[in-house]
């Protein structure tokens, strides 16, 4: 949770930058935790 009260958001005005990511694990090693975090991953921004 980043609302501590000593964080603020901001809207960002424009067009948002984009992030290119690149994601390797070891095959055979595809745990829950690493599935979750490739489906999250792999879902468009909802802004």
């Amino acid at each position: 949770n980043f609302n501590s009260g000593q964080v603020v958001f901001r809207p960002i005005n424009g067009e948002a930058p984009t992030l290119a990511l690149l994601m390797a694990w070891k095959k055979g090693e595809l745990k829950p935790a690493l599935r979750g975090f490739i489906e999250l991953a792999q879902r468009p921004l909802v802004v």
